[in-house]
């Protein structure tokens, strides 16, 4: 994102920015960044550029971006995944060979049924 703000001051060394933002789950995030107003062009001296100024709040940013999985597709639960399909798969099978059904019917002679 980018956005441009213009404004007046008088006898001030700095602005403060306060950027507020959710995460995916809903939490919000606090960062505050003191904007010097000495330079608009470069950094004031003995400052580096891309340095952040003043203190961010105590939330820190998830990794993630828009889709939520982290650091990318390294993120993703394959695992998993691949657990549950290997599951479903199994099931699958234990119902068309009927291995379901028995397993029903020894249940049911165990408890009375």
């Amino acid at each position: 994102s980018s956005f441009e703000v213009t404004c007046t001051v008088r006898d001030v060394s700095s602005i403060p920015l306060i950027i507020q933002y959710r995460d995916t789950d809903g939490k919000v995030f606090e960062d505050r960044v003191d904007i010097s107003v000495r330079s608009t062009a470069a950094p004031a001296s003995g400052e580096a550029s891309g340095a952040s100024q003043g203190l961010p709040s105590g939330n820190t940013r998830r990794p993630g971006g828009m889709l939520g999985f982290g650091n990318g597709i390294s993120k993703i639960p394959f695992t998993e995944i691949l657990i549950v399909i290997a599951a479903c798969i199994a099931v699958a099978v234990a119902w068309r060979k009927g291995y379901l059904g028995k397993a029903v019917d020894i249940v049911r002679k165990r408890s009375g049924r």
